[in-house]
């Protein structure tokens, strides 16, 4: 893994000192981010009911808090990847260079982050696949020279990295070589039944088993709570139904992708949420599509005015970027206390 974000960790103890609150600070800063960025990922592709969904329920998200509340480089790496597919789109959108160029550098960001950055390039590759078999050569010649630059933002974001890669990859992949389910002594049987066996198991942690380790989840208690469980599955149908338009096709391919960093990995660790963190994100947004667009159905003229009686400000509605901000500092306030719980709580001497 590469060490950027210890550099940044390194600057919060230099500025706060050696304490806890200032080890947790960016993973909950990085946790409270993702709320608006995901916000404006499905505004742009879905429509702001949808934004708003995703963004009000990774608000509350237990998954998201509470990898925000210690340091790791998981949730700061989540943060980027985010961003990376909010640039992306925005690109597909526009056609402006400037969004290649910002997810290309993003993207070589991310890369010397957490591992997961990893799997980014096979969702945008498949997307890309997808355009280019349902809109043909149009595609081919409006994103060649984007494309283009996309790849130097990359190349020049990760180069540090990626000449260390170059020249020392069994350090560079060490830990992923450590916990891949490809070495035989990381199972027992045979390499399919395994991979089929994590899958059944990582796909039950949603709503059924959850991570059993007690660093990343209450043991054993489903990765989401019921009701956003089952929008999440409806979700995750209706993107399947509608998945000859990219738009659909691709909160499947990034959730696959999630998923993969765990049923890949060890066994005897599955269901993992930490190696699938970028699933807190997904399950949020493939919820927020359900709700988002089954409120579209529901609230004609006469069902919108009403629903707008809720958000009020001196007797005028409240725009629904002001429903977001709220739902922002909302998340940020959650992420916050807990920060400022699990900080206390760790200085507390227990052998008193």
């Amino acid at each position: 893994m590469g060490t950027l974000y210890f550099y940044f960790q390194g600057i919060a103890l230099k500025l706060f000192g050696d304490t806890i609150w200032a080890v947790r600070l960016l993973p909950a800063l990085s946790g409270a981010l993702i709320v608006p960025v995901i916000y404006l990922l499905g505004v742009r592709l879905y429509g702001w009911r949808v934004g708003l969904a995703a963004a009000g329920l990774l608000t509350v998200s237990a998954w998201n808090i509470t990898f925000s509340r210690f340091g790791i480089a998981s949730i700061p790496t989540v943060t980027v990847v985010v961003a990376v597919y909010l640039c992306m789109v925005q690109a597909l959108r526009t056609g402006r260079l400037g969004y290649y160029a910002g997810a290309g550098v993003l993207l070589g960001i991310g890369l010397q982050m957490y591992y997961i950055t990893r799997l980014v390039p096979l969702v945008l590759l498949a997307i890309l696949i997808h355009c280019v078999i349902t809109q043909r050569l149009r595609i081919v010649r409006s994103v060649r020279a984007g494309l283009l630059v996309f790849t130097l933002g990359v190349l020049v974001a990760f180069l540090p990295v990626g000449l260390f890669a170059l020249q020392s990859p069994d350090i560079y992949n060490g830990r992923i070589d450590t916990v891949s389910i490809f070495r035989p002594e990381n199972r027992s049987g045979d390499l399919n039944d395994a991979i089929i066996q994590n899958l059944k198991t990582h796909l039950l942690m949603f709503d059924w088993e959850g991570d059993p380790n007690g660093r990343h989840n209450l043991p054993h208690t489903p990765m989401l709570d019921w009701l956003t469980a089952a929008l999440f599955f409806a979700g995750l149908i209706s993107c399947a139904l509608r998945a000859w338009r990219w738009q659909y096709f691709f909160p499947i391919m990034w959730f696959g992708a999630g998923l993969a960093g765990g049923v890949l990995t060890l066994p005897g660790e599955a269901p993992q949420s930490h190696r699938t963190l970028e699933n807190s994100v997904v399950t949020a947004l493939l919820a927020g599509i359900f709700l988002g667009e089954a409120w579209q159905l529901v609230a004609g003229p006469a069902m919108v005015k009403r629903l707008a009686r809720l958000f009020t400000l001196g007797g005028r509605p409240v725009a629904a970027l002001t429903v977001s901000r709220l739902l922002q500092f909302a998340g940020a306030a959650s992420i916050g206390g807990i920060l400022l719980f699990v900080g206390l709580a760790g200085e507390m001497d227990y052998t008193k």
